[in-house]
């Protein structure tokens, strides 16, 4: 074969460029000087040499990861073997409305309980302390009106009279000018309060029959 110059100028590079890639490749293939081929992969362990898992025992109990931290509270309680009770916090207070159902009174006893006026059956509650007795705890939820006379034996007297703040039924008077408790005593009228809201009291018309039946007499 033969090759022109200007051809030659072309060919050479490359082969002198083909020649050095197969010798590398050959020096990486190639085991180093003193070493047999087979002694060049003894080195790594075999794979069945690496460390195997350990199994757990199935009646070992194994840790809950999930598992929450356990919160324990510490609280101080105080208490006084000295203390007496008072007479609110031992009082079972008692409600009463009026008979269209309207909260008028709250009490720390049952009206029941209480001593009546003579003159008109009306129950006594006691404002004020004295020697003798202690005031009643309660509170009155009532609208003041003007004073009224009534005849009595002997006389007039004189009541400021407490109306329901809804129906304005006379539901309570004193002797002394508003507001509530300004007196020694409150008087709670005949059958006009309930202690069940939305009952009528059975004394509420007492009054009412018995003028009926001196008129029909």
């Amino acid at each position: 074969m033969v090759i022109s110059a200007a051809s030659a100028v072309f060919v050479l590079p490359i082969f002198f460029a083909s020649t050095a890639c197969a010798q590398h490749r050959s020096s990486r293939t190639r085991p180093p000087l003193g070493l047999s081929p087979s002694s060049s992969h003894s080195s790594a362990p075999p794979c069945s040499a690496q460390p195997r898992p350990t199994q757990l025992d199935p009646t070992t109990p194994r840790p809950n990861s999930t598992a929450m931290p356990k919160v324990v509270s510490r609280s101080a309680v105080s208490s006084s073997t000295d203390a007496r009770p008072t007479a609110s916090s031992t009082a079972a207070l008692r409600v009463y409305y009026c008979i269209c159902g309207e909260f008028i009174l709250v009490i720390d006893k049952s009206l029941t309980a209480l001593p009546r006026r003579q003159t008109d059956d009306a129950i006594v509650i006691r404002c004020q302390d004295t020697q003798d007795a202690k005031a009643r705890v309660f509170k009155l939820n009532a609208t003041p009106k003007e004073a009224v006379l009534i005849e009595r034996q002997g006389g007039h007297e004189k009541q400021y009279r407490f109306h329901c703040p809804r129906c304005a039924l006379p539901v309570a008077y004193q002797c002394t000018p508003p507001p509530a408790k300004s007196g020694p005593f409150l008087y709670i009228l005949k059958g006009a309060l309930s202690q069940i809201q939305g009952q009528v009291p059975p004394d509420a018309f007492e009054d009412e029959k018995l003028i009926a039946s001196t008129d029909v007499a």
